[in-house]
């Protein structure tokens, strides 16, 4: 269960932000690897955790008690919960200074969205259609005939990969995924082609048209396994929560694939493997851009 926070924190009070969560720490949160987490920062955005609703009153109230003390005022109206469960969620009633907080099936936290039942197909939706809508306002350059193939390319990846590429290393990438970004590539180039479905021209034959491949899926592949290297080098609230186990009992059912799945598929090493060879920057990034290399190989 969680709250999501705006912070109100101008970087001169950062002495005050310190004392408000330094206070709440008895307050304890859900049990990863043995260590309670009750609060995620970053910047502006503030989550506070706990395990059930009792807590998520006690720790919502003190922090908005020693917020008041340090001179802050909390936002009630754009604080909100949500309950994150395997089973449907259940209505809760939290409370600051006598106002209820909304609670929400989703929210967004640097720049993504998180929802309750920790799916990422939302996610990944609305960055395609996000990148799309970019593509489609920049089409008179995409369309120029005064611009080379080659300077077309260029901005593709910088207007508008970039958009679908933001917080790509956090995802789970089952094979569904996989497609819809593998689809949303070939329509881009298709449309810098100006081949139509109906031409019944291969994806491949519509890259040879351009001169270039299909790369986003393994560039996607790249930066998880980069960015799981940076995580295990690094002590860090990451570190911890990628190592640590979540107490509880997985259901019996087909399991749903999880990130670290992807960096034991990817790299085909066990995780201890990838843990002791990840320590090493130089070896890392050689086992990082084994996905493109093999994309090139196959082509």
């Amino acid at each position: 269960m969680s709250v999501s926070q705006p912070a109100s924190l101008p970087p001169r009070e950062a002495q005050q932000d310190k004392f408000i969560f330094r206070e709440t720490r008895k307050y304890h949160g859900p049990n990863i690897g043995g260590r309670k987490f009750n609060k995620i920062l970053y910047a502006d955005d503030t989550v506070l955790l706990t395990e059930n609703a009792e807590d998520l009153q006690l720790l919502a109230e003190a922090v908005n008690k020693h917020s008041n003390d340090a001179g802050l005022e909390k936002n009630v109206k754009k604080t909100k919960t949500m309950v994150i469960t395997k089973f449907p969620p259940k209505a809760t009633s939290i409370k600051i200074k006598g106002e209820s907080i909304e609670q929400v099936s989703f929210f967004k936290y640097l720049g993504q969205e998180v929802n309750d039942s920790n799916n990422q197909d939302d996610e990944l939706k609305k960055r395609i259609n996000l990148a799309k809508l970019k593509f489609v306002e920049m089409k008179s350059i995409f369309m120029s005939k005064e611009i080379k193939l080659q300077n077309k390319l260029r901005l593709v990846n910088c207007y508008i990969y970039s958009i679908l590429l933001y917080g790509a290393d956090t995802w789970t990438l089952p094979q569904s995924k996989l497609k819809k970004i593998e689809a949303f590539e070939m329509w881009i180039y298709r449309r810098l082609a100006k081949i139509s479905w109906k031409d019944k021209k291969t994806n491949q034959e519509v890259c040879e048209h351009l001169g270039t491949r299909s790369e986003l899926v393994n560039t996607i592949k790249t930066r998880k396994i980069k960015y799981f290297g940076h995580i295990k080098r690094h002590a860090s609230f990451l570190k911890d929560v990628l190592e640590g186990k979540i107490e509880g009992s997985r259901p019996r059912r087909r399991q749903r694939r999880r990130w670290i799945d992807d960096i034991t598929e990817l790299t085909r090493k066990d995780i201890h493997q990838c843990t002791v060879e990840a320590q090493g920057r130089a070896k890392w990034k050689s086992v990082s851009i084994q996905p493109l290399e093999q994309g090139r190989h196959r082509e």
